[in-house]
């Protein structure tokens, strides 16, 4: 994973960010929408909630991977370090007593969501951009360490995936590539929908039997390996404790990158 000892942001987001509110309120409403693709099979519609949740996954065109009523799909930190985890993951539930303040718009081409954990340890910053190629959109993630100490950190990408809505009869599989879902007996058949690494990062690719989301400290307590029949979800964990690349480590007034990509199959 790429990483840098500083983090150009504007002043004015800055200014932003030192005057947030103190509650973390999830927010499913969809603010920035991603088309593209052509018509038929190959169009694609994306969109992002003003926290940085992905809140529709539709591709190809007609077909709709986020379960209605309960969008659930984003970000989670493990500070290793403190032993606190702050998550966002939409309806699949946030943290409360560490948490994420409210995001700033850095950027809207490409789009660019800021955020910073209550406490002033982290900031979170995320770029999303899509792919007509391949359909899919990517969420490239910048955690960066706010203190003057080395950190160690576990970084999660989780999404509660229904393809085409249908998620009893979902086939979930983890490789060591990707963690993936495939609609096994719906009608009319769907693509399935992936979740990997799109950077050079060593992510552990999981599926879990629950729908909400995970506890970044604790990615291990629902996951069921290599296979099963849904419903369930979908995450990547970037420095994993047990994994062979290890924790995160982040240094001091430094960041580390990862970026996760989702695209049907």
């Amino acid at each position: 994973m790429s990483k840098s000892v500083s983090l150009v942001v504007p002043l004015l987001a800055l200014m932003a960010f030192g005057g947030l509110a103190s509650a973390q309120t999830p927010d499913t409403s969809c603010v920035t929408p991603f088309s593209g693709g052509g018509t038929g099979i190959f169009q694609f519609n994306y969109c992002v909630s003003p926290n940085g949740n992905i809140v529709q996954m539709e591709t190809p065109a007609g077909f709709q991977h986020l379960a209605t009523g309960h969008l659930s799909e984003g970000h989670g930190l493990c500070d290793v370090t403190a032993g606190i985890e702050y998550f966002d993951y939409g309806d699949g539930g946030v943290s409360a007593g560490n948490f994420w303040l409210a995001p700033v718009v850095l950027s809207t081409s490409p789009l660019v969501i800021g955020r910073k954990t209550n406490d002033g340890i982290w900031q979170l910053r995320q770029t999303f951009t899509t792919n007509a190629a391949d359909s899919s959109i990517k969420g490239r993630m910048d955690v960066i360490n706010q203190t003057a100490i080395r950190r160690d950190a576990t970084l999660v990408r989780y999404a509660d995936v229904n393809v085409n809505l249908n998620g009893l009869t979902d086939l979930f599989q983890a490789t060591l590539l990707s963690a993936a879902t495939s609609d096994l007996f719906g009608t009319p058949r769907s693509p399935g929908m992936q979740l990997r690494d799109a950077g050079h990062g060593t992510p552990t690719p999981h599926v879990q039997t629950v729908q909400p989301g995970p506890s970044p400290c604790n990615t291990f307590v629902h996951v069921k390996e290599p296979f099963f029949v849904g419903p369930g979800s979908l995450m990547l964990v970037y420095g994993e404790p047990t994994s062979s690349a290890g924790v995160m480590s982040i240094p001091a007034n430094g960041s580390k990158t990862a970026t996760a990509l989702y695209r049907p199959f």
